[in-house]
């Protein structure tokens, strides 16, 4: 049997490769491998790893769950948290349940997934991490889910920092998913806060979106502000505009 190191076995999997339940069923008793959830195990000793695990889930079952968020802009090099105990890993699971084993707590990182279809295509690509293939995020589509989570997961000041890092964004795909997102309130986010995300707009001369909250508005976007000194001021400004004053 060969095996992902620190990764998972899904029962499903094991029976198409051959593997009745009663071998199975052995392997278990004998300690060879341990149950992590109901048809789902792992190779008894191994330190599981997040992303083994998410890799098998994919490759196993033929599934398209990846590391999404924050934690993909994190893989290509966009770091602005700085994790506090065990590290957290946003997953993206385009059903609205998701497998119970995610939440278990033997992982290397704290698996966080969320349902989310605010987008028929989305843009992804592949990552070689700790010797396995993961799916992710593209920085860009990172970003939206981003906002997608605000203010649950992130607070908009949250946001305005990790805008400020992202100087390399692809501005025809910025703008292929704000035309396609079917989430109205990620396309709303940046007008709420249109003192800070102007920049992001002007920076890649990226056309606005066009919802029935922003209709009348202007195509293109106010030159961006100099935002370098005047954070407080720009964050205050906002706040303000947010409780409608």
């Amino acid at each position: 049997m060969s095996a992902t190191k620190n990764g998972l076995f899904f029962s499903d999997w094991l029976r198409k490769n051959g593997y009745s339940d009663q071998l199975i069923s052995k392997y278990r008793k004998s300690g060879w491998l341990a149950t992590l959830d109901k048809g789902v195990m792992y190779r008894t000793g191994d330190s599981l790893s997040s992303f083994a695990a998410l890799s098998c889930y994919n490759t196993q079952l033929n599934k398209k769950v990846r590391v999404a968020a924050h934690s993909a802009l994190e893989l290509f090099g966009y770091n602005h948290y700085v994790p506090m105990g065990k590290p957290l890993l946003m997953v993206a699971y385009p059903n609205s349940t998701t497998p119970k084993w995610m939440s278990n707590d033997s992982f290397d990182k704290t698996i966080k997934p969320f349902s989310t279809k605010m987008i028929d295509t989305p843009q992804t690509s592949t990552i070689r991490i700790d010797g396995v293939d993961v799916l992710v995020s593209s920085p860009e589509q990172a970003f939206m889910e981003c906002l997608l989570l605000t203010p649950e997961q992130y607070n908009y000041m949250d946001l305005y920092y990790i805008m400020e890092h992202l100087t390399s964004l692809r501005a025809e795909v910025v703008q292929t998913l704000l035309e396609n997102i079917k989430n109205q309130r990620v396309k709303r986010v940046p007008y709420k806060l249109k003192f800070v995300f102007s920049e992001i707009f002007s920076r890649f001369c990226i056309t606005p979106p066009q919802t029935a909250e922003n209709s009348l508005v202007p195509t293109g976007m106010p030159e961006a502000p100099q935002i370098k000194g005047q954070r407080r001021r720009i964050w205050q400004t906002t706040r303000m505009n947010l409780r409608g004053r």
